[in-house]
């Protein structure tokens, strides 16, 4: 199943790219009450693995292994190796859009990943990066 999710936001897809690819965005992205730590270095490139710990509540829900590829200036792909789904594999593409940016996420899972819970994830992410790098104080801070 692929699912894809698309917002306007009135920042440079610069920034937008430097804001998902910093590994402080995780915490952002993540809807409480599910927490995530990163537990490799979290550098966006290509062959890169990101290993994420995420706990629900505080309980531990296991490890998320994700192998980064297809690299640019306008997005990434990760690519889960080990984790909850199946499989899953994100494309996050970051594209300017006149004097702002486009943020697009394509996600293909397996159907034991429940859909409804992926919508709400992903409608939550970009609430998130909305209110990271669109409110006035956003322009002043730097990026996570």
């Amino acid at each position: 199943m692929t699912l894809a999710f698309r917002s306007r936001l009135r920042v440079s897809a610069d920034r937008l790219r430097e804001f998902h690819a910093s590994a402080e965005a995780l915490k952002v992205l993540s809807p409480p009450p599910a927490t995530v730590r990163l537990l490799s270095d979290g550098t966006v490139r290509d062959g890169a693995l990101h290993v994420i710990e995420t706990r629900l509540f505080g309980l531990p829900l296991g490890r998320w292994e994700a192998r980064i590829s297809d690299v640019t200036d306008r997005g990434f792909t990760d690519t889960m190796e080990k984790g909850p789904a199946r499989a899953w594999r994100h494309v996050h593409r970051f594209l300017p859009d006149g004097d702002g940016s486009v943020l697009e996420d394509e996600v293909t899972f397996e159907p034991g990943v429940v859909a409804p819970l992926v919508r709400l994830l992903f409608a939550f992410r970009h609430r998130a990066t909305r209110r990271a790098l669109e409110s006035p104080e956003s322009a002043r801070k730097p990026l996570p």
